[in-house]
């Protein structure tokens, strides 16, 4: 069962105000099951395998249809320089959620 979240909202609200949205919080308040409800394509970075690859081509993670959603990200963090880069390329709203 899903429980609405005060702060959705304010995804939606970033969504079509920025390139990227970081969601940010502690462990298993349900941030990545809340961003679930806006991406179109998502990948998560919760194996070592997933965590490699993404290391070493950390611009493979972005493809996919937007918004991205790029869960636990921080796990390779060369994904921040590499949405950085292609926001400053091809900037469009909504892009990529990151959490």
């Amino acid at each position: 069962m899903y429980y609405e979240r005060l702060i959705e909202e304010q995804i939606a609200l970033k969504l079509r105000t920025s390139g990227a949205v970081v969601v940010a919080g502690p462990k298993f308040c349900g941030k990545t099951t809340t961003c679930m409800l806006y991406q179109k394509s998502f990948v998560k970075l919760n194996t070592k395998q997933a965590i490699a690859m993404a290391r070493m081509n950390p611009k493979a993670v972005l493809v996919g249809e937007n918004p991205r959603l790029i869960d636990e990200w921080q796990k390779a963090p060369d994904i921040w320089n590499q949405v950085k880069d292609d926001l400053d390329f091809n900037y469009e709203f909504g892009k990529y959620i990151l959490t």
